[in-house]
């Protein structure tokens, strides 16, 4: 098993430049998180019956004792000693580890993607909390500014200005008091998310809040996405696995047909100071029910079909993810480009003339009101887009990182 931070060091290259805390986390739910631990232990588990599959069965060692003594010309029958093994078809044992190697790996595999799922679920629910905290600062400042004008319109109003400026004023800052406290009632409900997903008991004291990288994340292009995550992707490794499973049981089928042998020796203890009476057997099952041989081979070549099918299903969908997060990048990088470069330094603009207009009595509050208001909604949307960008690069790494092998 590849050490912690070789696994977080998968998740961090080129798509998302990784906070120390939330390179902490990731790292917490690999040592700690409970179903990362559980996919671990089953494929430790599965690691260890090869060995067993190998093994023969244990001898049998039987005794007898008359209740009613047998005699014989030397003296009467007492007991008999007997003991015996099992011996399969030549081939059979190898073939059952094989069996038992391909299902290790299959576990392996299992393993390897619920690691990806859980790394890749802290990192989402990181970025979330980040953008609940970029939000929450956009409608404090909002609330600021609100309070900020709050004196001037009084002030104009004792002067003779309409009430319904103050009153406009006050339903704004009312309305804008409960879109913050909304934000900061979500707060609970993502630390919770992220804290059980690092392995935590979710308790009353929240988390720290988690800062987002300004810098937009980049991705390589999409051909190579496609072929990173149809080549790397444990989802193939564990279709793979499945394939040489069925296989292997395939071949198991065919050997069962073979008989299977029994030998022993056993020892006849006779009474009276008579010599005991010593031999050897020799069992065979003979294999003579043709039709359950029969409808074994077709269960397994039925499993191989199905495990073909499978791979060719998992390919299909991973190119058809890699072509949507590639889309989701570019369309939010897109998005980020419009915001950066048109429309909020154009509305950024226009608050400052309003603002100029309302010193001179040129423009209404309302104005003023709107006009900020238009420019925090697009800073918050440039947020939501920063933040989408971020989690389709995060969900393009968990899909075309490579894993580690369960050789290491």
């Amino acid at each position: 098993m590849y050490s912690i931070r070789k696994s977080i060091a998968l998740f961090a290259l080129l798509s998302i430049s990784l906070v120390s805390a939330q390179e902490n986390y990731l790292a917490e739910a690999l040592r700690t998180n409970p179903e990362v631990t559980t996919a671990y232990e089953a494929y430790i588990a599965a690691t260890k019956r090869g060995t067993q599959a190998r093994a023969l069965d244990e001898p049998m060692f039987s005794y007898s004792e008359f209740i009613n003594n047998v005699e014989t010309r030397t003296g009467p029958q007492e007991r008999i000693f007997a003991i015996s093994q099992n011996l399969p078809w030549p081939g059979v044992l190898k073939l059952k580890g094989r069996v038992a190697d391909a299902e290790a790996q299959a576990a392996f595999a299992r393993y390897e993607i619920r690691r990806r799922e859980v790394l890749e679920n802290v990192g989402l629910a990181f970025i979330e909390y980040a953008y609940l905290k970029n939000a929450t600062d956009r409608a404090e400042e909002n609330l600021e500014l609100l309070e900020q004008l709050k004196p001037v319109v009084e002030e104009r109003v004792r002067a003779g200005a309409s009430l319904s400026t103050s009153l406009r004023l006050d339903v704004e800052l009312a309305v804008t008091k409960q879109e913050l406290e909304t934000l900061k009632q979500q707060r609970p409900g993502l630390d919770a998310q992220l804290q059980v997903l690092v392995g935590r008991e979710p308790g009353e004291k929240l988390l720290p809040w988690p800062s987002l990288s300004s810098t937009p994340p980049t991705a390589a292009s999409l051909e190579n996405i496609k072929n990173s995550a149809i080549n790397q992707h444990p989802r193939i490794t564990l279709a793979n696995a499945m394939i040489e499973t069925a296989m292997r049981r395939k071949d198991l089928a065919d050997k069962s047909k073979k008989p299977s042998f029994s030998l022993g020796a056993n020892a006849i203890q006779i009474g009276d100071g008579g010599e005991a009476a010593n031999g050897v057997t020799l069992g065979v099952k003979l294999p003579i029910r043709r039709k359950k041989y029969r409808a074994e081979e077709e269960e397994a070549a039925a499993i191989t079909r199905q495990a073909d099918a499978s791979l060719n299903s998992v390919i299909q969908q991973l190119s058809g993810e890699a072509v949507r997060l590639h889309a989701t990048l570019k369309e939010a990088k897109q998005r980020l480009r419009n915001y950066d470069d048109e429309l909020i330094p154009a509305s950024q603009q226009a608050v400052d003339l309003t603002q100029e207009d309302f010193r001179t009595g040129k423009a209404s509050l309302t104005d003023l009101i709107e006009a900020e208001r238009i420019l925090l909604d697009l800073q918050l949307m440039r947020t939501r887009a920063l933040a989408d960008a971020h989690k389709a690069a995060w969900k393009i790494r968990a899909l075309t990182e490579p894993g580690p092998s369960s050789s290491k």
